[in-house]
């Protein structure tokens, strides 16, 4: 962000993001979780941003010790494309209505 507007903006957006990922993940969680492992499934899905930003920003600030800002951000540019191909890679179709009745 060019100011510190524009970084309370992008904070805030955050907020509505995080409530339809959130809403999104939960029925698809059951969808493609086996029943006894649920609570398991939500619990991760909770806890791996934390764990994510936590182990982001220790990366990230020993990162920027050693190296410029512009190489950083291609880094975290790189991470995140590749993190992306990993997610979609790893992501099953949720069964279709019938096929759930059936299960």
């Amino acid at each position: 962000a060019k100011s510190i507007g524009g970084l309370y903006a992008a904070s805030l957006l955050q907020m509505p993001s995080y409530a339809l990922y959130i809403v999104a993940v939960v029925p698809y969680a059951a969808m493609v979780t086996d029943p006894r492992d649920f609570a398991k499934a939500q619990s991760l899905i909770n806890a791996m941003p934390t764990v994510g930003a936590v182990i982001t920003g220790l990366i990230g600030g020993r990162l920027l010790d050693i190296l410029p800002v512009s190489q950083v951000l291609y880094i975290a540019a790189a991470v995140s494309c590749l993190g992306t191909v990993l997610a979609l890679l790893g992501t099953r179709k949720a069964p279709d209505k019938g096929e759930q009745e059936q299960i």
